[in-house]
């Protein structure tokens, strides 16, 4: 690598470490409480949300609101405490999952805050009935503000918590759909849909989709599941894309963005871009948005194999890799192919390999980049991140081979077998991969997701190189992939440590910086001839 190369990567490195362990500082002083509890939360610290929630309560914000988020990360708290106490920290329970060491706030100084006579009543009351200690006329007095029209703010959310806990689905259920009809709460109404659905109320569920006030609050997941249920096809597909593409929070959109960025760049700049810039430009913005469009037939099969083929994970072996190979794999590399497919008849005509290549890991970058946000909307930032810095990679790897073989049908007497072959392959591998990274059954053995991405990884190297032999060579490559790399690993860490500070965002980072590092130390020589 040329030493101006490391210079640059050392600053990139310097300066992202350096901004990581001031943003997080900064922006964590002055986000507000529910944001800074929420990023623990997504980090699995519930003992610091609970923290965050009780220095609220110290200041004197004590309000129905903070104290329900307080009690619930409070018992999070406890539980886990309980479960991990004595454990060693390099316990595999801490390793294999969120779970870490906590320490909740003293039960005796919880009791004895509530304790307070000053405390507003509606407080009180929200207290004792969640700690299980109220009367039964305090309790008909909580009933009665939540069937007030308008109810009281949070009334009908607490009685719901508290049926919940008990095991009274269908009650939760009704509580939870008044709070968010009267003030538009989705969250609760999805909790309320989702309950009815446990208790067996399919009936009920089908029926409030249908109701106006309720299926406009209603998650457009579950307005397409039910639709697929009931093989309503029309019906599903009008929910199709607001499910496969939900409204992104705005830290996870410009993390993604950065990254599609920097893999742009490398794909532009190895697809010769500036030698026709009219023809290739929209050539190449078309392929990646297929590629992002893609997510939507993908996440139509997910529904589709689990409802009709029942093709889930069950904890075995045999089940678990089967389900992400013929699952996971085809469904995504299918999509993808898909959607590639329509740019096949310009590019037979162009002939050039160098732009199939370039439109195929397009395409399988557009894809990456909507799945990302899928991620870390989920709110396992640990997983997020260990897939976020190698799935770009990774997508455009497979997907530029399958590509490949797909115009090569056209061009060669043995294109078709050649094409299966690939096919089934990148699938084959793409399932294993997943599974030795996503399954608990292979939990200790994601080395082997490195192996497959390596394996996939060198293979695309190989279709690039071959690729632009026959256009001819043009400017270096390894600039472009080891900066915008570095870019990436950076801002990533940025991010996590705005969330969960540098040491945790460190930790949940390392899977995917090893990927990082096999890649560049395993491709850096193929890398410098292109």
């Amino acid at each position: 690598m040329p030493r101006t190369l490391r210079g640059w990567i050392v600053l990139i490195a310097i300066v992202s470490i350096a901004m990581g362990l001031l943003a997080g500082r900064v922006v964590r002083r002055v986000a507000p409480p529910e944001t800074r509890a929420r990023w623990a939360e997504q980090a699995g610290k519930h003992a610091e949300a609970e923290a965050i929630w009780w220095s609220e309560l110290q200041r004197g914000n004590v309000t129905v609101p903070i104290v329900v988020e307080f009690l619930a990360q409070h018992r999070m708290a406890v539980a886990i405490a309980a479960v991990t106490e004595g454990m060693p920290k390099d316990h595999p329970r801490f390793k294999d999952a969120k779970i870490k060491p906590e320490k909740p706030i003293p039960e005796a100084e919880v009791e004895a805050f509530f304790a307070r006579p000053n405390l507003p009543h509606e407080v009180t009351l929200v207290v004792r009935m969640q700690r299980g200690t109220a009367t039964d006329v305090e309790l008909a007095e909580l009933h009665e503000a939540a069937n007030r029209t308008p109810p009281v703010p949070w009334i009908n959310h607490v009685l719901a918590d508290h049926a919940h806990m008990h095991g009274q689905l269908l009650d939760a259920a009704v509580y939870y759909e008044r709070e968010a009809l009267a003030f538009g709460r989705k969250d609760d109404l999805e909790t309320s849909l989702e309950l009815r659905m446990q208790a067996g109320d399919r009936e009920g569920v089908i029926v409030r989709l249908a109701d106006p006030r309720i299926g406009a609050l209603a998650p457009p997941q579950l307005q397409f599941h039910h639709a697929m249920e009931r093989r309503d096809y029309g019906r599903a597909l009008r929910w199709l894309l607001p499910f496969a593409f939900p409204k992104p929070r705005l830290g996870p959109l410009l993390l993604a963005v950065a990254a599609a960025i920097g893999w742009i760049a490398f794909c532009l700049r190895f697809g010769q871009v500036r030698r026709e810039p009219r023809v290739r430009v929209p050539l190449y913005a078309t392929a990646f948005a297929l590629g992002a469009l893609s997510i939507a037939p993908t996440v139509f099969l997910i529904v589709w194999q689990e409802l009709v083929l029942h093709l889930v994970q069950n904890g075995s072996v045999v089940r678990d890799a089967i389900y992400f190979v013929l699952g996971v794999g085809f469904r995504e590399e299918l999509s993808k192919l898909v959607l590639f497919l329509p740019l096949l008849p310009i590019l037979l005509k162009r002939g050039q390999l160098v732009e199939v290549v370039a439109c195929g890991a397009l395409v399988g970058l557009g894809f990456a980049a909507v799945e990302n946000l899928q991620y870390f909307s989920r709110d396992d930032l640990g997983s997020a991140l260990g897939r976020f810095l190698t799935a770009n990679f990774l997508h455009m790897s497979m997907t530029a081979l399958t590509a490949t073989a797909a115009y090569r049908i056209a061009k060669s007497p043995d294109g078709f077998h050649d094409f299966t072959v690939t096919f089934l392959t990148v699938v084959g591998l793409h399932g294993f991969y997943d599974f030795f990274l996503a399954s608990p059954i292979a939990s200790d053995m994601s080395f082997f997701a490195m192996a497959v991405f390596v394996v996939l990884a060198r293979d695309f190297v190989l279709a690039m190189h071959d690729a632009r032999l026959r256009a001819g060579r043009s400017k270096p490559l390894l600039p472009v992939f080891a900066i915008g790399t570095a870019v990436v690993c950076g801002a990533t860490f940025i991010y996590a440590s705005i969330i969960v500070g540098p040491g945790t965002a460190a930790e949940m980072m390392y899977l995917g910086l090893l990927g990082v590092a096999v890649l560049t130390i395993v491709f850096v020589r193929q890398l410098r001839v292109l």
